[in-house]
């Protein structure tokens, strides 16, 4: 899992690094990471959240939901990634 984290963290921070160099027009609602920090916080949080959602059988939807809105993310979406 640890790995697995660690490969989605780096091929965000890759993706994100050529949106910046290619000067990409960010929404308004765009998620914005400064740093690889940001990235492993979010997938860290993520992570602890499903394994809490798993061990009490409540649904993802309803902790990762509104740790998404705290990062703007536009609802459509949210529901999408739920």
């Amino acid at each position: 899992m640890v790995l697995l984290t660690r490969w989605a963290v780096n091929k965000v921070n890759y993706i994100n690094e050529i949106k910046m160099r290619d000067g990409y027009k960010f929404d308004g609602n765009d998620l914005r990471f400064n740093s690889t920090y940001d990235i492993v916080k979010l997938a860290l949080i993520c992570m602890i959240a499903v394994i809490l959602c798993g061990l009490s059988g409540i649904a993802g939807g309803m902790v990762l939901g509104p740790l998404f809105l705290t990062y703007n993310m536009v609802p459509t979406i949210m529901s999408a990634t739920n």
